[in-house]
């Protein structure tokens, strides 16, 4: 594109670096191994929440 004399060029390729890294990361959050990671993790922390609430009426 450079060589064909489009302005910008530079410019539009870092925005299509940025917009395929950022792709690249939703699609790590949304792989199903990491949706149950992140289950378990809330169901844990969920769990010693409720037993340190538990401990603040006794």
């Amino acid at each position: 594109m450079k060589e064909k004399g489009v302005p910008h060029t530079e410019e539009i390729f870092a925005g299509v670096k940025k917009f395929k890294a950022l792709s690249n990361s939703v699609s790590d959050y949304t792989q199903p191994s990491t949706i149950e990671k992140g289950k378990k993790d809330i169901t844990d922390k969920g769990g010693e929440l409720i037993e340190k609430a538990k401990g603040l009426w006794k």
